[in-house]
């Protein structure tokens, strides 16, 4: 889980500053403008989002109590699978950053 979710605010974080930068420069107006966005900016911008991700992982982990499982197999009693699960990892918090996230993407991109 937080390999994707991190994975998903660079990677994704990095593009739709893309499309912000060129939506800044091409999009608000008929001709193009002179707009000066510094490279400070768009890291702040991408480390907002970056620290949105890593906040709400670090919370949903620090709730989530992992507890041990032991299954067995239905059709060999003999065997049996020991792991660990956590529950519930507050996904209604990472549904709603990567839902955001997307939503920007698609209107940025849109105009």
């Amino acid at each position: 889980l937080w390999l994707a979710i991190l994975s998903f605010a660079m990677v994704f974080g990095a593009l739709y500053l893309k499309e912000w930068r060129i939506w800044k420069i091409f999009g608000r107006h008929s001709k193009i403008q002179l707009v000066n966005i510094t490279n400070a900016r768009l890291w702040r911008i991408w480390s907002t989002f970056f620290l949105a991700g890593l906040i709400l992982l670090i919370v949903g982990t620090l709730q989530t109590h992992p507890y041990r499982v032991v299954r067995s197999n239905p059709l060999d009693r003999t065997e049996r699978w020991v792991y660990c699960e956590a529950g519930s990892v507050h996904r209604f918090g990472l549904s709603a950053y990567v839902l955001a996230a997307v939503a920007f993407g698609v209107v940025v991109a849109w105009r």
